[in-house]
């Protein structure tokens, strides 16, 4: 008996084994989904300022049996002016939070935002003007586990 070839032979049955395993369960994982409502959580950080972080995914809160669960962005330019983002979140019951920002990186990832995305915002602003909040921070992730937006 050669027991080079079978040695050869079972470390092939082997690792045809383990990769066909491997191949089944990646599959539990295909097909994932993932919601996120919008959200909107805000408190007061002195007397004089608040602090709100918001978010959500595009596709959930267009998919939301409520009319008022929205999550969204805009971008505006006017000429002579600077590039500024605008990001408004409403999760359906009485939390609205908004916040902009001219900065131009923000402005930018603001604009890579799709009909799936999921997006996260942290904000700053005075307490009793109209003045809004300034947006200190976003996080954008486009994952096939989320919502397509439906018309």
């Amino acid at each position: 008996m050669n027991l080079s070839f079978t040695r050869k032979k079972t470390f092939q049955f082997t690792v045809a084994m383990v990769a066909g395993f491997l191949f089944l369960s990646a599959g539990g994982h295909a097909g994932e989904k993932d919601s996120y409502l919008p959200y909107v959580i805000q408190w007061n950080t002195s007397s004089t300022t608040y602090f709100v972080e918001m978010g959500g995914q595009l596709g959930d809160a267009r998919a939301a049996s409520g009319a008022w669960n929205y999550v969204g962005c805009n971008v505006g330019y006017q000429v002579g002016g600077t590039p500024s983002a605008y990001c408004y979140v409403h999760d359906g019951s009485t939390g609205i939070g908004s916040c902009s920002s001219a900065d131009p990186q923000f402005v930018q990832i603001v604009s890579s935002l799709k009909g799936d995305s999921f997006i996260q915002l942290t904000a700053t602003g005075p307490i009793g003007t109209a003045q809004g909040a300034t947006c200190n921070a976003i996080y954008v992730s486009n994952s096939s586990s989320y919502t397509p937006k439906q018309p």
